[in-house]
């Protein structure tokens, strides 16, 4: 343990999970990649850090780090007795094998400093306490005067372009006063744990991914068997726990007896856990597909969310849509027609115009309009009707025309392969395994919004901007495409069962056609 650092986010790591730590410091190289989302969520940080720290004009940022960390810790050190620099940047501190960086070290000329710890969060949360009460205890210890502690998050009242209130300070200094004695006693534990040949032996439980997604979750997860009991839907505030059933009970829910009493959908999950067949409430599946009505659109938003706003009246966060597809079909048997929209991003131009114009030519005054869960486009278009009345009577008459194929599986039809989720990519797979979202460039929602952030910046070649709006448009094509297959395919189903149809409206799309 004598050459091993112990930094700030090894001991986060650590409150969540021991096991975690002891891998993240002495096996870091088995960790798995962090994905696209979370590389983007790291890349929004380091914005929103940037931004905090304009805050304190002539603030010095100490730059070294790396293998070059004593460079970092001398020049804090130096930075905290120089008496005239009003603010440090990333100032490295160290006591015994205890390091951190701190966001902003705040000078308050009277031989004081504050801590600000930036989180590019929206909200005050528990973990914060565990972050904020470190950073003050190696502080302490290395002999800088802290007076305060403070957490500073996103405003998410704030609005573009008023963005003088972009932050929120809370004075923590009392709770992460009251916490050092936990984190002492913790970091005896921790550090005791880090100098054993194996890592501590840890259930699986909520602490893998939860308050951090954890990098070695598929290591530990390796041995959860298919249909076990962790894939029961919506299993939330239950006794026993979804984690202690596991452990504690059957691991399989075929093997349910009266451990727990199911809900319906779990019901059904039982039901489908003893035989390879899809449990199907064939008459409400009928009178749920029923609804739908000639032209079909099938359709599909993909958005950018950024933590700092650019769009007037845009919030922190807010989704703007500026991408879609959509496959039309305008009556039974007819081909498929194709409409697709990835804005242009040119200097001037609010994508949500240019999304609002590129809807209105795709769709026509009648039809069901089909998505999947389809509170995410509906909530979209709800957002664009209030940020552009001029086109409201438009919008929200297209947000009444909604249909969501996900209800389908939500009430009416559920396999075993489904693993305890209705979304569309394990659903797909049962309809049409060869649609394979693992062929794409693109795989995930995911990627595509850290892809369209990608694409909407000025750091990109510009072929390299053309592959990728080629790879975005064959993802979100994908999306509305195994809408239509889905779709077609439960009526086909049905159609071929010896269920008696009762003929509706002929515009209907229909099971008895």
């Amino acid at each position: 343990m004598s050459n091993i650092q112990l930094t700030k986010s090894h001991y986060t790591a650590g409150v969540q999970c021991a096991k975690r730590m002891y891998l993240l410091v002495h096996q870091s190289e088995s960790a798995a990649a962090p994905s696209d989302d979370v590389q983007l969520r790291f890349s929004q940080g380091q914005t929103v850090g940037k931004m905090a720290r304009d805050r304190f004009a002539e603030g010095v940022l100490v730059t070294a780090s790396g293998s070059a960390i004593q460079s970092a810790l001398d020049q804090s050190l130096n930075l905290v007795k120089d008496v005239n620099a009003p603010a440090i940047f990333e100032g490295a501190f160290a006591w015994e094998n205890l390091l951190v960086r701190v966001d902003i070290l705040r000078n308050n000329l009277d031989g004081t400093w504050d801590i600000i710890e930036v989180k590019s969060t929206t909200e005050l949360k528990d973990e914060h306490l565990d972050d904020i009460a470190f950073q003050l205890l190696v502080c302490q210890k290395a002999g800088v005067k802290i007076r305060r502690v403070f957490l500073s998050h996103i405003n998410s009242d704030v609005r573009f372009p008023n963005l003088e209130e972009f932050f929120v300070d809370h004075d923590l200094t009392e709770a992460a006063l009251a916490h050092l004695p936990y984190v002492e006693t913790k970091l005896k534990v921790l550090i005791a744990a880090l100098e054993h040949p194996a890592p501590p032996e840890q259930r699986i439980g909520r602490h893998c991914s939860n308050p951090y997604g954890c990098e070695f979750k598929d290591r530990c997860w390796a041995s959860v068997p298919k249909g076990s009991t962790l894939e029961l839907y919506n299993y939330r505030k239950r006794k026993p726990t979804k984690f202690e059933l596991y452990h504690e009970g059957p691991k399989l829910i075929q093997d349910l007896k009266n451990e727990v009493e199911l809900t319906r959908f779990q019901q059904v999950q039982f039901l489908a856990s003893k035989t390879d067949e899809p449990i199907v409430n064939e008459e409400g599946l009928i009178e749920f597909l029923n609804q739908v009505r000639y032209p079909i659109y099938y359709f599909d938003f993909e958005t950018i969310a950024p933590a700092i706003p650019s769009l007037t009246g845009m919030r922190p966060y807010q989704r703007i849509p500026v991408q879609f597809s959509c496959h039309i079909q305008r009556a039974p048997g007819a081909e498929l027609i194709h409409r697709e929209f990835l804005a242009s991003n040119h200097p001037g131009v609010d994508p949500r115009q240019e999304c609002i114009e590129a809807m209105k030519a795709v769709f026509e005054e009648v039809g069901t309009i089909v998505a999947y869960h389809d509170d995410f486009e509906r909530s979209l278009i709800r957002e664009l009707a209030q940020s552009f009345p001029e086109s409201s009577n438009f919008l929200l008459e297209l947000e009444s025309r909604f249909w969501d194929l996900e209800d389908a599986f939500q009430h009416h039809f559920y396999h075993r392969s489904f693993g305890g989720s209705v979304s569309i990519k394990k659903v797909l797979p049962f309809f049409a395994p060869e649609m394979k979202y693992e062929n794409l460039a693109i795989k995930n929602g995911g990627q595509a919004q850290a892809a369209l952030v990608k694409l909407f910046s000025d750091e990109l070649p510009r072929g390299v901007k053309e592959q990728l709006r080629i790879d975005l448009l064959t993802y979100c094509a994908q999306d509305s495409m195994a809408m239509v297959v889905i779709h077609q395919k439960l009526l086909k189903r049905l159609l071929e069962s010896n269920v008696k149809f009762i003929r509706p409206h002929r515009e209907v799309a229909h099971v008895g056609i």
